[in-house]
C-alpha cells in the first residue's frame, strides 16, 4: 500500500520535470538544439533574445528591423497625434509581418 501512495503522490518519475505537460515549451527555449524547427540556425536565435518575446507584435525588439523606427520624425510634432499613432502602428503591423519572413529568410 505504501508503494501504490508513493506512486500516486509521483505522477511524473522524472523529478526533474514535476509537470512535463505545461513547461515542455519554456524548457526548449534556452536549449535551440531540441527544437525540430531550427536545428542548424540554432547558434543564431541565442544572441538574438527574439525567439521568446518574438510572437509578441506590440516589442518592437525585433530590432534588426531600422526601417519601421523613422517613426520619431513625425513624433516631435504634437499637432499630428494621429500620424504618430499611425505610424506606431504601422511599426507594430510591420514587425509582425517582418517577423517571420526574416525567420523564414534566415532558416533559408
Amino acid at each position: 500500500s505504501l508503494k501504490i501512495q508513493s506512486q500516486g503522490q509521483e505522477p511524473g518519475p522524472k523529478p526533474e520535470d514535476p509537470e512535463p505537460g505545461p513547461e515542455p515549451e519554456p524548457k526548449p527555449g534556452p536549449e535551440p538544439g531540441p527544437k525540430p524547427e531550427d536545428p542548424e540556425p540554432g547558434p543564431e536565435p541565442e544572441p538574438k533574445p527574439g525567439p521568446e518575446p518574438g510572437p509578441k507584435p506590440e516589442d518592437p525588439e525585433p530590432g534588426p528591423e531600422p526601417e519601421p523606427k523613422p517613426g520619431p520624425e513625425p513624433g516631435p510634432k504634437p499637432e499630428e497625434n494621429s500620424t504618430t499613432g499611425g505610424t506606431s502602428r504601422l511599426s507594430n503591423h510591420m514587425a509582425f509581418l517582418t517577423f517571420p519572413l526574416k525567420c523564414l529568410g534566415f532558416v533559408l
